[in-house]
């Protein structure tokens, strides 16, 4: 699949699975390969899902639970399906990868230093993908890969705050500047039928570390088998070190509310469309201030307004 020839390009298909017992850890995954490639891979799970009985996406939820696109089904019509969409990742060369995060350690350790858009455990686990899977790439072509697009599974205000940062991070990550691709975009999986592949590998990922030697869904074997699989999982020594980077951070102490957020995403935003890097932490204190005073001056005029004149009074 990977190749030295600059004019390929290269993206990769990722989505998201929660666990909400033990250490309720969230796992990012998915499959990495060429523009052109992807296009005959959706062809065939197209295909695939059309074939007799008849599905028209996979969602592996409901797929486990006979519910939506597999209600009325057997199990065994049911794994016969499953297993052979689970096979297509193989045939076609793909690469797979994830990352995971407790998200039990993450409330714990990161996210009470953390400013609002880097709270939620899913930004940790969506730039350490990206950094793993693009490092690997890079990796193992001898850095002669073309750069790496991500698409991920649609996360509503997750998602667009999390790609606002990407820039920023590009900027502060030199070393991988050249092997990162465009700014991530979200999708959604019955549009983008690579996610289907995605969402499949990360809910076997999730499955299995619940349930450890006793999942013997036979999916899994097939979703990595002999290929390509790289991650990294974001243990709670690691969370100690960014939160006490952030706490040495000037700045962000300004963006610790949602309110405070809604004001610095604006700017953030207004820079970036006027192509400039995204603005500093100082800045955004500045920007921060100019609003808190304006507010609280709208507030006071509102709260104790001032008494009108009466006609003929002095």
């Amino acid at each position: 699949m990977m190749s030295a020839d600059p004019s390929l390009k290269l993206r990769a298909y990722i989505d998201d699975s929660a666990s909400d017992v033990g250490d309720r850890r969230l796992f990012l995954a998915g499959y990495i390969n060429a523009e052109h490639v992807w296009s005959a891979f959706s062809a065939a799970w197209a295909a695939l899902l059309s074939q007799p009985p008849s599905i028209a996406y996979l969602k592996m939820s409901e797929a486990q639970n006979l519910s939506g696109q597999f209600r009325g089904w057997t199990a065994e019509a049911r794994d016969a399906k499953v297993l052979a969409l689970a096979a297509l990742p193989g045939v076609f060369g793909c690469w797979s990868g994830h990352a995971s995060v407790s998200r039990k350690d993450h409330a714990e350790v990161l996210a009470p230093v953390a400013p609002v858009p880097l709270k939620p455990a899913y930004f940790t686990c969506w730039w350490t993908l990206i950094d793993t899977m693009t490092r690997y790439t890079a990796e193992v072509s001898g850095g002669a890969a073309p750069p790496l697009d991500f698409t991920f599974d649609d996360q509503g205000g997750a998602g667009s705050d999390a790609a606002l940062w990407f820039p920023w991070l590009k900027l502060t990550h030199p070393d991988l500047a050249s092997a990162l691709g465009d700014t991530p975009r979200f999708a959604d999986d019955k549009d983008e039928i690579p996610l289907q592949a995605a969402d499949m590998l990360a809910w076997h990922l999730r499955r299995r570390h619940e349930r450890g030697a006793a999942e013997t869904l036979p999916a899994f074997d097939w979703l990595v088998g002999d290929g390509l699989h790289v991650f990294r999982d974001v243990g709670r020594e690691t969370l100690s070190a960014l939160a006490a980077g952030m706490r040495e951070t000037p700045g962000l102490e300004f963006v610790q509310t949602k309110a405070d957020w809604r004001i610095a995403r604006r700017g953030l935003r207004a820079s970036l469309a006027a192509g400039a890097a995204p603005p500093d932490t100082t800045l955004w204190r500045m920007r921060l201030r100019y609003w808190r005073v304006k507010f609280a001056r709208a507030w006071s005029r509102w709260r104790y307004p001032r008494r009108q004149k009466q006609a003929g009074s002095r």
